[in-house]
């Protein structure tokens, strides 16, 4: 389904290049990598799983200002390399979202998990005012609290996130145990601490539809 621009075959190819050589096989102590779990860079600095691709198990979003062209794009979950930034297939600095690629024998979900399970992800959902939103992050883990404040791609809410929450899910549980993406979260205000923001998932699919083509999808 997914089709490579043709102005990136080149890095692409010297990316999996990468990729062969600091693949090793999945070990059963990782699990399924979901939307919450925390991924380190190589010079030891972290983030969060934002969510994992719906059709494609080898490929997994975060925050975009965890990439870090000066260092190696090599990630990890815990003691293991996983992947590599894939900036060359998505990489939107305004809507904050970077593409990771995963090494074979590491598999993702699409699913989030928080402090007490893990969920399947339904279609995601527009942020309202008001509305009581949660959000996972390899840090602070779930905090939740309302949405204040919306703007064209980006939103606040009232609840705190630390240094390696970026790129966690925001979302909501429906009765039936499915999670609704709301938003990725993108920091944290410099004046209240309390108070965090968010990039609209709704954005984000506008961009992955643009970017694989219009069979993608969500839900």
């Amino acid at each position: 389904m997914i089709r490579h621009r043709a102005a990136s075959i080149l890095a692409a190819l010297l990316l999996a290049g990468l990729a062969l050589v600091g693949a090793g096989p999945a070990h059963a102590s990782v699990p399924l990598l979901r939307g919450g779990m925390k991924i380190t860079n190589s010079d030891g600095s972290g983030c969060s799983i934002s969510f994992a691709d719906p059709l494609e198990v080898w490929l997994i979003y975060t925050a975009a200002h965890c990439y870090d062209a000066g260092i190696s794009p090599e990630v990890s979950v815990g003691r293991y390399r996983v992947g590599v930034y894939r900036p060359d297939l998505v990489y939107d600095t305004k809507l904050d979202v970077v593409a990771i690629q995963l090494y074979d024998g590491f598999l993702s979900s699409y699913s989030l998990c928080d402090e007490l399970a893990c969920y399947p992800i339904a279609a995601p959902r527009t942020p309202k005012i008001g509305d009581v939103v949660c959000k996972f992050g390899a840090v602070t883990r779930q905090t939740c609290g309302p949405i204040t404040k919306l703007w064209s791609d980006e939103f606040s809410m009232k609840l705190p996130v630390r240094h390696g929450d970026s790129g966690g899910p925001v979302y909501q549980i429906d009765a039936g145990g499915f999670a609704h993406l709301v938003g990725l979260t993108t920091g944290q205000s410099r004046r209240d601490r309390t108070n965090a923001y968010a990039t609209m998932i709704t954005s984000v699919a506008d961009l992955l539809k643009r970017t694989w083509g219009s069979t993608w999808r969500m839900d």
